[in-house]
């Protein structure tokens, strides 16, 4: 075990992905319906490790037990499970039907000088492609202009048939029989905005400041990211929740999409739009402002009925605002503190002291990293009973993210965090009898969120054994990202 990293922060995905129904226009085109997809296989480890994605035995694109649906979502239409689906299964693997290059991405903004944000350059890129897509390949460009129209509300005369249809469009398999028109720039930038998959594991202001740490420092160009924004027309039309049933993962500018958590015949597939990491306040803000409507999934209803209905929540909550932003440093001790003296209130459910530790994740984690970057520097003598103090809190949260944002790269690092700390603990017990059963408890949790996370792998160990030594090269070493040998996040 390497010593748990102090200055490791958690970063949440920025993805840009937004409900698909929200426009006022439809595109009509002419579609024939092909073969289905291949049926999909719950072991992509082929996938992960391979060096391309050309000569794998794995087709792409291929779809398991979801259909679309306009009956029983959030929206006018959605994703929903075709049968009972258990954590861990594979939902389907995709590629962009559009994207932006990295390379490209970064010579224009490299040679920019006007001060334009690097996201503006990845839309400008994007667009290219997509007007491309327009001009000569008509089943691509039908995949997102399916985007554009508003979807509908309630399913044709012919049923399973248009199901059907639409789910070969999303995935570029639609035959279209007719080009499109010449489409204005602003609508297409609409469905990007709105639709369009962004950097996943870093955001373009983390992107940025590394580059621009590159250009000054005259570093050599290193190709970490593999992928900028691209079009996912079957991934767009799933749903928000801010308590996701499903997690994506990107190999490159590939997208597998695996169950997060059970899921019943006929229940909708939902993720959320932003980081679920965030206080209800802080979400709902985010998602009226960026996506235009009020959430009110389960977690949402939970949380604001609590705010409501226990006096004084509200106040002592908007108290630790100071110590829940990243990198606040030894506030986060105080803060954590705070929040279990809070949380003990016997008016909360376990399952609302969940969400609430949720939503404060940058609390806890400040407190880890502030923690643990002290301990390194001063070793007291009471170091073993520090880190159970640590390992303690960080079980609470490691039990609220398996509870309502299972396997995220966020909760991955808690369990890495977990693991590491109890490896210590174990090496120097006087009673490794019985601290070697705590190893082994934490073995069972970092293997089961992988293999939901990434799939079964082909229940095979040494596959398992290879993605955990990948996550926790990347999410728990410093630059991590950089030297690691396979590319998916």
């Amino acid at each position: 075990s390497i010593h748990p990293h102090p200055q490791h922060t958690i970063i949440p995905s920025q993805s840009h992905t937004g409900p698909s129904d929200v426009h006022d226009e439809r595109h009509y085109f002419s579609v024939t319906i092909i073969m289905p997809p291949h049926q999909v296989t719950d072991d992509v480890s082929e996938l992960l490790f391979a060096s391309s994605t050309t000569g794998l035995n794995l087709t792409i694109p291929t779809v398991g037990p979801v259909e679309v649906s306009w009956t029983g979502v959030v929206h006018s239409r959605g994703l929903i499970a075709t049968r009972d689906i258990t954590p861990g299964d594979c939902l389907f693997v995709v590629n962009p039907s559009a994207s932006a290059s990295v390379i490209e991405v970064r010579e224009r903004w490299e040679k920019s000088e006007s001060g334009r944000s690097l996201e503006s350059f990845a839309e400008e890129v994007l667009l290219e492609d997509m007007k491309r897509c327009l001009e000569s390949d008509a089943a691509a460009a039908a995949s997102f202009m399916t985007l554009f129209g508003d979807g509908g509300e309630t399913e044709s005369n012919e049923g399973m048939q248009d199901r059907k249809l639409l789910m070969n469009l999303l995935i570029g398999k639609g035959e279209v029989e007719e080009k499109f028109d010449a489409i204005d720039e602003r609508k297409l930038l609409g469905i990007v905005r709105r639709n369009a998959f962004g950097p996943d594991y870093r955001n373009y202001s983390a992107i940025e400041e590394e580059w621009t740490s590159q250009v000054k420092e005259r570093v050599e160009r290193q190709l970490i990211y593999r992928r900028m924004l691209g079009m996912y027309p079957l991934s767009a039309i799933i749903n928000h929740s801010c308590e996701p049933n499903a997690v994506r993962v990107f190999v490159g500018e590939t997208m597998i999409v695996h169950a997060s958590a059970s899921i019943h015949k006929g229940q909708e597939i939902v993720w959320s739009y932003i980081p679920p990491t965030q206080t209800y306040s802080q979400r709902q803000e985010q998602i009226l402002g960026k996506y235009g409507f009020r959430c009110t999934c389960t977690r949402c209803q939970n949380e604001s009925c609590a705010l409501g209905s226990a006096i004084g929540l509200a106040e002592k909550l908007f108290t630790l605002n100071e110590f829940n932003t990243p990198n606040s440093g030894a506030k986060g001790m105080e803060g954590v503190a705070i929040l279990e003296a809070i949380l003990e209130d016997d008016r909360l459910s376990n399952e609302t002291r969940r969400y609430f530790r949720v939503g404060y994740t940058n609390l806890f984690v400040n407190h880890f990293n502030s923690t643990l970057l002290e301990l390194s520097q001063t070793s007291p003598s009471n170091t073993n009973a520090i880190r159970e103090k640590i390992l303690a809190c960080a079980t609470q949260l490691h039990f609220a993210f398996a509870a309502c944002h299972n396997a995220s790269t966020e909760h991955l690092s808690i369990l890495h965090l977990c693991y590491e700390l109890v490896s210590f603990i174990h090496a120097s017990s006087e009673n490794q009898r019985k601290t070697i059963m705590k190893v082994r408890f934490w073995t069972e949790q970092m293997k089961r969120a992988h293999m939901v996370r990434y799939g079964c792998l082909g229940n095979d160990l040494e596959n398992v054994r290879r993605v955990m030594k990948h996550t926790r090269g990347v999410l728990r070493k410093k630059n991590g990202l950089q030297s690691a040998e396979w590319n998916f996040i």
